[in-house]
């Protein structure tokens, strides 16, 4: 045996330089169209002028694979998956929430909200696409939601635990109606949803 053939090739498993450049561009690609289309849809100024939003791809155990430019603390998916494990869900559920407390330190305040979908490859997990961005007004003491003489959280305005916002591509209308009520501006917060819903959807559908 000459030393040609007795260096061993490497595991089957281990992805070769070539085809993990090709993967990491088609999830960067995957997640700048999320972020692209929330800038372009969403209504507020927070949005579309300040850039107070974020999205990011997990693989299928919630971990991070790629996110946008902003610093972000916490755990994403550990909320959702802690009150609705893996193996319940199915594909067009999206689950949506802003409870700080319940977040882990994923997000700061409750005008941030958080939609995470699943993402399904022959029948199973695959990956979590995730987008948040900051809402201009969700109720609370003052319009904007955000007070220097606010002392507790509920004077912040309203906050939504883990829910799943869309099961199996049905949405949950009547949870999305009392969000909305609770908004000075609902017009604007009914257009910043509906850019969130689609950015997920985005991610869901572009086949990385």
């Amino acid at each position: 045996m000459n030393e040609q053939t007795a260096v061993k090739a490497p595991p089957s498993h281990i992805c070769d330089p070539v085809s993990l450049e090709i993967i990491r561009g088609a999830i960067a690609a995957a997640q700048s169209e999320m972020e692209a289309l929330i800038e372009r849809t969403a209504i507020s100024a927070f949005i579309r002028e300040k850039k107070d939003f974020y999205t990011a791809l997990f693989d299928g155990h919630g971990t991070m694979a790629v996110g946008s430019m902003v610093p972000i603390f916490g755990d994403m998916t550990r909320p959702v998956l802690e009150k609705f494990p893996a193996e319940t869900m199915q594909p067009g559920d999206v689950y949506w929430y802003n409870d700080c407390y319940g977040s882990y330190g994923a997000i700061s305040h409750s005008n941030d909200q958080v939609l995470l979908a699943p993402v399904f490859r022959d029948g199973r997990i695959c990956a979590f696409v995730m987008s948040w961005a900051h809402f201009a007004d969700i109720g609370g003491l003052r319009p904007g939601s955000i007070s220097p003489d606010a002392t507790d959280i509920f004077q912040e305005g309203v906050m939504i635990p883990v829910t799943k916002m869309i099961e199996a591509g049905e949405v949950n209308q009547a949870v999305l109606d009392i969000f909305h009520r609770n908004s000075r501006f609902p017009d604007q917060s009914i257009g910043d949803m509906r850019a969130l819903m689609a950015s997920v959807r985005s991610g869901d559908q572009t086949g990385w």
